[in-house]
């Protein structure tokens, strides 16, 4: 599974990387060609330092991403049956889900658990094709233990009211492989090490999850909108409203409203206290690069 964390802004050699494979260098169209591009499209996928950037993207897309497509055999004809589901994730990255079995893919699922989910990255208008998607393959399995149901929340609150409902139950989908669409011919198929990172020497991290976001939200709500400006371009002051949502060792999940953003510490972390100093370089880089852009010291 990787782990291949990464700062922002990508560093040269990562610029070099997504200039010679026309890969984005963020969640957004920046860096792509503006044609039309389809899965259909496909060229020869990129290869070593640009296929792991390829590999972060497709990560950040589905940590990122309120909601997905979840597609389904139907078990009547076995045609394809897609629907729009919320998701979260789980701590080493798959989607999961709060089904319903009165629901039509919960039906299907029960006969037949193989399925994909794809998130859409991509902006509304004519060039979104030019955007990126990443459709994650598997089979749908039951999302067992207290972090599901915390990350879930989490990420939807509103979902507290129902989520203990008989016919509701968490799920996740075990990933085999994913394809990555990043624009006109920047087509990638990944493995599940790919998209996934492994945690099995990282679970002090999720466990003390809810205790360190509750700690930056309540203590160190600054230092979020911090990073969430530094990481996206924005004034300090104009991403106050940012919150951490989420933790694990690659990386944090942001919110603000209906913006989700994902950021990716320096390098992977395995304990409370790598998170700890994480943040710090992280809050000390933002600080910097806010003093570099206004021309004066940021206290």
């Amino acid at each position: 599974m990787a782990c291949e964390c990464h700062s922002r802004p990508p560093s040269p050699a990562e610029r070099a990387s997504y200039a010679t494979s026309g890969l984005p260098e963020n969640n957004s169209t920046q860096g792509v060609d503006k044609h039309m591009a389809s899965d259909d499209n496909a060229q020869p996928a990129a290869r070593g330092g640009a296929k792991a950037e390829a590999a972060a993207l497709a990560r950040d897309l589905v940590r990122s991403a309120w909601k997905g497509t979840l597609s389904t055999v139907a078990r009547s004809g076995g045609h394809p049956y897609g629907s729009l589901v919320a998701l979260a994730t789980t701590p080493d990255g798959a989607p999961l889900l709060l089904l319903s079995g009165l629901a039509e893919h919960m039906k299907n699922l029960a006969v037949e658990p193989r399925a994909s989910v794809l998130v859409d990255g991509t902006s509304a208008g004519p060039a979104a094709l030019t955007g990126p998607r990443v459709t994650l393959v598997g089979s749908i399995i039951e999302a067992e233990g207290e972090a599901a149901r915390r990350r879930y929340l989490s990420r939807h609150p509103d979902a507290a009211g129902f989520i203990g409902f008989a016919d509701f139950k968490l799920y996740a989908l075990r990933i085999e492989w994913a394809h990555l669409v990043a624009g006109f011919g920047r087509i990638v198929r990944l493995d599940v090490g790919d998209v996934t990172v492994a945690i099995a020497d990282a679970e002090a991290v999720v466990e003390a999850e809810t205790s360190i976001i509750e700690h930056m939200n309540a203590d160190h709500a600054d230092a979020v909108a911090l990073i969430a400006a530094h990481a996206l371009g924005e004034t300090p002051v104009s991403a106050t409203g940012w919150r951490m949502i989420g933790c694990d060792p690659e990386g944090i999940d942001l919110a603000d409203g209906a913006r989700a953003a994902r950021v990716r510490f320096p390098q992977c972390v395995m304990t409370p206290d790598d998170v700890r100093r994480a943040l710090v370089v992280m809050v000390q880089a933002a600080r910097a690069s806010a003093a570099g852009e206004s021309g004066n010291s940021v206290p």
